[in-house]
C-alpha cells in the first residue's frame, strides 16, 4: 500500500487556503479601489468647495482691504479735520484770551474813568460847598446894648438888653423868624441854660400847669387864665417869614420887665444870700438862598444883678 507523503496530504489544503487568500486579496483590493474612488470623489468635492471658499475669502479679503483702505482714508480725513478743528480751537482760544484782555483793559479804563468821575464829583461837591459857604447868608449878633432902668424902691428893676442882628453874608436870609423867653432867678451855681432844652422842659411844665389851672378855674375865667399862661411861652420877636438883606440889620429886645435884683435873693428859710442870675434866651431860624436846610442862630444874655449890666453869656451863643 502506497503511503502519501505529508506534502501530498497537505497540498490540497494549501491550495484551498491559497485560493481563499487570492479571493480575499482580490476582494480587499476591490474594496480599496472602491473606497479610493469614493474618497476621491469626496476629496474632489471638498477641493471644489474649498476653492469656492478660497475665492469667497479672497473676495472678502479684497473687500476688507478696500474697507481698510477706505477706513484709512477716512482716518486721514478725520485726522485732517481734527487737526483743522484743533487749529480753529487754538485760534478761538487765542481770540477769547484777546477778548478777555480787552475786557480787562476796558474794565481798568472804566475803573479809572469811574475814579476820575468820583474825584471830579468830589471836587465839584467841595467847590459847590465852598461857593455856597462864601455866598450864603450868615445871621449873627452885630451889637449888644444893655441898661438897667428902675430906682429899686420896691426891689424891682428893669434890665433891658437890645441885640442888633446882622446878615453878614452875600445873599438874603429868607423865611427869618425868632423867639425869646426869660428865665428869672436861676441859681448862680446852675449851668448856663440852652434854649432848646429849656423850651422842651418849659413846654411840659406849662401844659401840666394849664391842665391843673383849667380844671380848678370857673368857666368864665378860663379865657383869662389861658392868656396869662401863654405869657409863659416863648414870644415871637420876629414873625416867621421875614427877609434880611445882605448887610441888613434888625434890632431885637431880649430882656425887659420888672424883676427883683437877682443879687439880693435870699433863702426864705435861713435868710442867707442865695445869688441868682436872670437869663434872656433867643433862637432865630432862616434859610439861605440855597435852601438846603434850616440855619440857626442862638443867643444867650444874663444879668447877675447889683451894679452889673446885662452881658453876653460865655457860652450858648452860636450859629450854623
Amino acid at each position: 500500500m502506497h503511503t502519501k507523503s505529508l506534502w501530498e496530504r497537505a497540498k490540497p489544503t494549501i491550495d484551498v487556503l491559497s485560493g481563499v487568500s487570492v479571493i480575499a486579496t482580490m476582494i480587499f483590493i476591490a474594496y480599496q479601489s472602491y473606497e479610493m474612488k469614493e474618497g476621491g470623489e469626496d476629496t474632489h468635492d471638498l477641493a471644489v468647495a474649498a476653492g469656492k471658499q478660497a475665492d469667497a475669502a479672497g473676495k472678502q479679503a479684497a473687500n476688507t482691504h478696500g474697507l481698510a483702505v477706505s477706513a484709512g482714508k477716512e482716518a486721514d480725513n478725520t485726522r485732517t479735520i481734527a487737526e483743522s478743528t484743533k487749529s480753529q480751537a487754538d485760534q478761538a482760544i487765542k481770540e477769547v484770551h484777546a477778548v478777555a484782555e480787552l475786557a480787562q483793559q476796558t474794565k481798568r479804563s472804566a475803573d479809572e474813568a469811574g475814579q476820575s468821575a468820583q474825584i471830579s464829583e468830589k471836587s465839584l461837591a467841595v467847590s459847590t460847598e465852598a461857593m455856597q459857604l462864601d455866598q450864603r447868608a450868615w445871621v449873627g449878633v452885630d451889637t449888644v446894648t444893655a441898661r438897667v432902668v428902675g430906682s429899686g424902691t420896691q426891689g424891682l428893676f428893669n434890665p433891658i438888653v437890645e441885640v442888633v442882628l446882622r446878615n453878614s453874608g452875600k445873599t438874603p436870609a429868607i423865611k427869618l423868624g425868632g423867639q425869646t423867653f426869660m428865665i428869672n432867678e436861676l441859681s448862680a451855681a446852675a449851668p448856663i441854660p440852652d434854649y432848646d432844652s429849656e423850651i422842651e422842659a418849659r413846654a411840659k411844665l406849662v401844659e401840666k400847669f394849664r391842665q391843673q389851672m383849667l380844671e380848678r378855674t370857673p368857666a368864665q375865667l378860663r379865657t383869662f387864665i389861658t392868656s396869662e399862661i401863654q405869657r409863659l411861652e416863648p414870644q415871637f420877636v420876629i414873625p416867621e417869614g421875614d427877609v434880611l438883606a445882605p448887610q441888613g440889620t434888625r434890632p431885637v429886645v431880649l430882656m425887659g420887665g420888672g424883676f427883683r435884683d437877682p443879687a439880693s435873693i435870699r433863702d426864705p428859710a435861713t435868710n442867707a444870700p442865695m445869688p441868682a442870675v436872670d437869663y434872656g434866651l433867643a433862637k432865630f431860624t432862616y434859610y439861605d438862598i440855597f435852601q438846603r436846610k434850616i440855619r440857626t442862630t442862638k443867643i444867650c444874655v444874663r444879668w447877675r444883678g447889683g451894679n452889673t449890666l446885662p452881658e453876653i453869656c460865655p457860652e450858648g451863643n452860636w450859629m450854623d
